[in-house]
């Protein structure tokens, strides 16, 4: 009876470590993209935003609350982040295509306080448009390719990121940007 006694007590310790060891990796993991997020809302001299770490790939700005919900399964939540704080900054409350498009131009900015060369930001906010314009999902606020586009248009000077022959997105990019060279 002891030993099962002491099984037990062992067990309800293990499990509490690993738990414990759970919560300490997520409270880090918050802490490191809570911070990128303050870099940007002290530049911009913007209201505080409380980040929410979650699983997956998707994220969200809730303005009622200054919540930032971040998917960080996804191969680019730097770049996610950057999309949503723009939402904050911009006082986005609701989703409308026109705030999408902002917020995607913004992401650039945000990319730039990390330290982004303003060349590198405007490909990695591209790319991961149009990474998402091949994926499954839709959404009745975004058409990504043509938000892709609206990104290179803001950015005249920046090239078309897109790998020779890749055509993804072509009709809308080509709009504002040549072929890329082959």
């Amino acid at each position: 009876m002891m030993r099962l006694l002491m099984a037990s007590v062992l067990a309800v310790i293990v499990l509490l470590a690993s738990g414990c060891a759970t919560i300490a990796a997520h409270n880090a993991e918050t802490s490191r993209w809570q911070a990128l997020a303050d870099q940007v809302i002290e530049r911009y001299h913007a209201r505080h935003v409380y980040i929410r770490v979650q699983d997956g790939t998707s994220g969200m700005y809730h303005c009622e609350n200054s919540t930032l919900e971040l998917g960080t399964s996804g191969t680019n939540p730097r770049g996610l982040l950057a999309h949503e704080l723009g939402h904050a900054v911009l006082g986005h409350c609701g989703a409308n295509y026109q705030q999408e498009l902002d917020a995607n131009a913004f992401a650039v900015e945000a990319l730039k306080v990390w330290g982004d060369s303003q060349t590198a930001a405007v490909r990695d906010v591209v790319l991961r448009l149009l990474k998402v314009s091949r994926s499954s999902y839709r959404s009745p606020v975004h058409n990504f390719c043509a938000e892709a586009a609206d990104v290179l248009r803001r950015y005249p000077t920046e090239p078309d990121p897109r790998a020779s022959g890749d055509s993804t997105c072509q009709a809308e990019i080509v709009s504002v940007r040549p072929a890329p060279n082959g």
